[in-house]
């Protein structure tokens, strides 16, 4: 059993969280391709849309609706769909020091117009697996549970986790536990 993988949640300014993200927010570093999920509520609201500081489509991954959505605006219901998650595969074994997440940003309609859904994900959990295993590793607490992370508090606020010691892996899944509205996110992974 290993200790427990997250120690601190750390502020990082905008231009640090950019130049210490692993590539999540340039399309030419990670491809779209290179980011899948387990849903998404439309083509607009797709996994490669999960980009920390993304500006495509809603700006954010969203899961598709569960079984007490209505069809409404904001109206998600809290019974969203279980397990639904999030990868990257970075093509290579990568040395990662912390996540960043953050929820889905409002959207310009127009100058004066901006729409906002109030839609984050408060906790999750997150695996990783290295490019020469076939096994997916748990983020474990001291106790040997899933470890929790903390996630977001509001829309745009990007939360920063930083592991006891770096994991170095091709793919990192985050599964989202407790949201807001919907399972709705932008992240990062960060190298420094």
């Amino acid at each position: 059993m290993r200790e427990s993988a997250v120690v601190v949640q750390k502020d990082y300014s905008t231009p640090q969280l950019k130049k210490c993200g692993v590539g999540m927010q340039d399309i030419n570093k990670i491809k779209d391709n290179q980011i899948t999920g387990s849903s998404m509520f439309r083509e607009d609201h797709g996994p490669q849309y999960g980009r920390l500081f993304e500006t495509r489509g809603i700006k954010a991954w969203s899961t598709q609706p569960g079984p007490g959505y209505r069809a409404t605006i904001d109206k998600w219901s809290t019974f969203g769909l279980k397990n639904q998650w999030i990868t990257v595969d970075l093509k290579k074994d990568t040395k990662i020091i912390g996540v960043v997440t953050a929820g889905r940003p409002p959207l310009l309609l127009s100058p004066t117009y901006r729409l906002y859904h109030k839609q984050w994900v408060k906790t999750f959990s997150m695996e990783y697996k290295t490019d020469k295993s076939n096994k997916l590793n748990s983020f474990l607490d001291p106790t040997g549970k899933v470890e929790v992370f903390q996630g977001n508090t509001d829309m745009t606020t990007p939360v920063v986790n930083i592991f006891r010691f770096p994991i170095t892996a091709r793919w990192f899944t985050i599964k989202p536990i407790n949201y807001v509205y919907s399972m709705c996110m932008q992240f990062d992974l960060l190298v420094c």
